[in-house]
C-alpha cells in the first residue's frame, strides 16, 4: 500500500499538482515520475480523473496557503543559513 492511499483527496490533489508543477520547472528530478504514476493509480481507484485533481486543488488546497509568502520565508531562512559560517 502506498502513502497516497491514506491520503484525503484534497491532499492527494495538492501532491499531484505540486509535483508536477515542480517537473515542470525542472525543480524535481524526472524520477519523480513515479511519484505521480502512485498518485494516478490511487485516483484511478477513486475514480478521481486528473482533472478532478486539478479542480480540487484549486478550490479546496490552494486558497489554503499564498506560496509567495511561504516562498519568501523559506528563501530568507535558506539565505541566513548559505550566511553563517561552519
Amino acid at each position: 500500500m502506498s502513502v497516497y492511499e491514506q491520503l484525503p483527496n484534497d491532499l492527494l490533489a495538492g501532491f499531484f499538482v505540486e509535483i508536477s508543477n515542480n517537473i515542470r520547472k525542472g525543480l524535481l528530478s524526472e524520477a519523480m515520475y513515479h511519484e505521480i504514476a502512485l498518485i494516478k493509480t490511487v485516483a484511478e481507484k477513486r475514480k478521481i480523473s486528473e482533472l478532478d485533481l486539478q479542480r480540487i486543488y484549486e478550490e479546496k488546497v490552494k486558497p489554503q496557503y499564498t506560496r509567495t509568502d511561504q516562498s519568501d520565508h523559506l528563501s530568507s531562512a535558506i539565505d541566513i543559513l548559505i550566511a553563517q559560517p561552519d
